[in-house]
């Protein structure tokens, strides 16, 4: 092996390659500076390796190697879960563990999840109805979110622009205001910010809703925080009143009161969610947004959306691949991994290309009805107003 990756972005040097016959790349995840986030992007950085580095047309690689170290192994199972996604006959990929073969049977979607999420979720009215008797308004930015780990208690959580607010016991009818966690930084300096001022519940709720929409004489400086959740909830609010998007996205469950989907991309089990579950037509999307404000390397980040985005597809059509919640006629064979932020910075705006010959390069690979899309949203728009246009 060889480790003759270049260190400039995206691929860093942590990759080993290695070619055989001009036909087959062994890709070798030895290094002990191999993160998870590298362990997700191995398949698709492998392929954009292959076409940008060596200068390689991606129809000649036929066969992908992956040589995973027994200190991986753990969280390897996402590998798994993109091979579902290749198409076998365009690209064979092989994951090779040091300490021995591991099953490659599809997941699991626990039996628990499955029936939370077919029961009849929370209307709109009810909610507007609890919020109204306890004297609290729905301001500007406001939407209600469940997840699989807190439907059985009959939680809903409230954010505005993506910040969390409040959270609803819906069997107690009741509303417990609270900003971020209860013990985190953000949280505090509200607490602080309230007692000064002397804000009932909704107050404080308007005026969370005025510093996350206007960065003007703020206060906490709420409008720059959580930029991912709130780029999210901004895509989510297109997608349910039908405004401008890339694609005719709908919901799959939900609409009014927005369902985060789990997904299990590791052997222990453990639950990540997907940013927002939709569907184009009969084909499910997951969806995966990032974005790179807080982030030293921008590049990187990003790509880091694509082997999320198709792990998440790749298990959702694993365990699920039968599945029809309640005659919706959505086929999860066809699920498409989606990957949208902000275009790049001026400075970075050259990875745009390699970003776009990642896509090809993929998709010349993955089944047809599996395809990766990217979207951009214009980033002027989105920094100067949190506009979200593409």
């Amino acid at each position: 092996m060889c480790p003759n990756v270049p260190t400039n972005p995206p691929l860093s040097g942590v990759y080993r390659d290695e070619f055989i016959n001009h036909r087959k790349l062994v890709w070798d995840l030895s290094d002990p500076r191999i993160t998870s986030h590298h362990l997700e992007n191995a398949i698709p950085m492998a392929l954009l390796y292959w076409t940008r580095e060596k200068e390689r047309i991606i129809n000649n690689l036929q066969e992908l190697e992956i040589r995973v170290p027994v200190q991986l192994e753990a969280k390897a199972y996402c590998l798994f879960l993109q091979k579902k996604l290749f198409n076998p006959a365009l690209l064979t990929i092989n994951i090779i563990f040091a300490g021995g073969p591991q099953d490659e049977d599809n997941p699991v979607f626990p039996q628990d999840w499955h029936d939370l999420i077919i029961a009849p979720p929370p209307t709109i009215e009810q909610i507007q109805q609890i919020m109204a008797e306890a004297n609290l308004p729905i301001p500007q930015g406001l939407l209600f979110y469940q997840n699989v780990s807190n439907m059985a208690a009959g939680v809903v959580q409230g954010r505005i622009f993506g910040l969390k607010v409040l959270t609803i016991n819906l069997a107690q009818q009741t509303v417990t205001v609270e900003v971020g966690d209860a013990d985190g930084g953000l949280g505090l300096q509200v607490n602080n910010w309230r007692a000064e001022t002397a804000m009932t519940d909704a107050q404080l709720l308007q005026a969370i809703a005025t510093e996350r929409v206007n960065p003007a004489n703020a206060v906490l400086e709420l409008y720059a925080i959580k930029e991912e959740h709130y780029l999210e909830s901004k895509v989510l609010s297109l997608i349910a009143t039908g405004g401008n998007l890339p694609e005719p996205w709908e919901f799959i469950i939900g609409g009014s009161v927005f369902f985060q989907f789990p997904v299990i991309t590791t052997r222990n089990g453990r639950s990540r969610y997907i940013d927002i579950l939709a569907r184009s037509g009969n084909a499910p999307v997951v969806i995966e947004l990032k974005v790179a404000s807080n982030h030293s390397d921008e590049s990187e980040y990003y790509f880091q959306a694509i082997g999320q985005a198709m792990s998440y597809a790749g298990y959702l059509k694993g365990a699920l691949h039968n599945e029809d919640f309640g005659g919706l006629g959505i086929q999860f064979n066809n699920i498409k991994p989606t990957v949208l932020f902000p275009q790049f910075s001026i400075q970075h705006n050259y990875l745009q290309v390699f970003f776009v010959n990642l896509t090809t390069a993929l998709n010349s690979k993955l089944n047809a009805n599996n395809n990766l899309g990217h979207y951009t949203v214009n980033l002027g728009a989105w920094q100067q107003n949190r506009t979200v246009t593409f």
